[in-house]
């Protein structure tokens, strides 16, 4: 760790290093706190190939050349990027960045003004690469590549034939224990034909070509409250770009939503989308690209980027104590009722 912070000029002796190893991602990465004399700093190390190319077919570059192709390293402001250093060296991608931590809201704690500062932040961020030519040129995902990296091992899962699974989706099921632990308690409170309607979900995709209409925009892939970082009133850092991708803004808006309204919301609060949110992202958006955009089409990729988000999320409606075991089935029926009306619409 020491030869690293020397490589991206931050001198440091070996000495006065202090290494925390963090957990609780999902990427399978191995990230660590390396506190020094001079401040904290967090470094992410990837190898160079990992399941992700196997799910895609391709090699997939993720955080490392983006960052160096300067797609977020220059985010339109407020947004930052909290990397300042990035090196491909012995088969691994390391990412050293400075420690935002301090600005991540502890769950129940994200508040309506934290969501309206985030909805403009990121309609920035869409309006900067809304319907660009060179979108299609970057080393990002789209939204089946995406959907895929969580569907196939939930649709391995739901069907019993994990062992059988393709090693690609036998790595995110054993890098990522939330989706294993969570699912079956996620068919119980369902039930038999919520589970069978869901497993169809995941293994159909043929929904998404809903979101392949354009405008496309860059999409930051994984906007939960664990990577949203409020360093001030005047600066707001987006964590872990490796879901990074291109498609219609509202996928990201929906996504975001779904865990933040819907799976794990404020004090006990009732699903909902916070219709109020979605206009204020809308006005925003508008004002940043100087004209409007077709309000009706954002509405109808918004649902199915819900019914997206519900695929590869919606087991996390069940992480919940034995207390709140009502409250979490009541949760599943809202969800599931919304997803099928969804999906019918989808057909027609």
């Amino acid at each position: 760790m020491q030869a690293l912070l020397e490589r991206a000029g931050i001198p440091a002796a070996a000495s006065e290093l202090v290494l925390e190893p963090l957990t609780g991602g999902r990427t399978g990465a191995a990230v660590t706190r390396i506190s020094t004399a001079a401040g904290a700093y967090v470094v992410k190390v990837l190898p160079e190939q990992t399941w992700r190319d196997g799910a895609v077919g391709r090699r997939y570059g993720g955080e490392g050349p983006l960052w160096l192709a300067s797609v977020t390293r220059d985010l339109p402001r407020p947004l930052t990027c909290p990397i300042f250093f990035v090196e491909h060296r012995d088969g691994e991608w390391r990412l050293l960045m400075r420690d935002v931590s301090a600005g991540i809201r502890a769950r129940g704690q994200f508040d309506d003004a934290d969501e309206r500062t985030l909805v403009e932040a990121i309609a920035r961020l869409h309006a900067h690469w809304w319907d660009r030519p060179d979108l299609a040129t970057l080393d990002i995902l789209t939204v089946a590549e995406s959907t895929r990296f969580w569907a196939e091992p939930l649709t391995a899962l739901l069907g019993g034939s994990d062992g059988d699974a393709a090693p690609w989706a036998r790595a995110v099921l054993a890098a990522f224990t939330p989706m294993a632990a969570l699912v079956p308690r996620f068919v119980e409170l369902a039930g038999d034909d919520d589970a069978r309607f869901y497993l169809a979900l995941a293994r159909d995709r043929a929904w998404l070509a809903g979101l392949d209409a354009g405008p496309h925009t860059l999409l930051h892939g994984d906007l939960r409250r664990a990577n949203i970082s409020f360093e001030s009133s005047s600066q707001l850092a987006l964590i872990d770009w490796e879901l990074a991708g291109r498609g219609p803004a509202a996928v990201d808006l929906a996504y975001h939503a779904f865990l933040h309204f819907w799976a794990y919301p404020n004090r006990d609060a009732e699903p909902d989308d916070h219709p109020e949110l979605v206009e204020h992202y809308l006005d925003a958006l508008e004002t940043e690209l100087g004209h409007a955009i077709d309000r009706r089409q954002f509405a109808r990729q918004w649902e199915l980027g819900w019914l997206r988000a519900f695929v590869v999320l919606g087991y996390c409606l069940a992480d919940a104590t034995p207390a709140q075991d009502e409250l979490a089935r009541a949760r599943c029926r809202r969800a599931f009722e919304r997803a099928r009306r969804i999906y019918s619409a989808s057909q027609r």
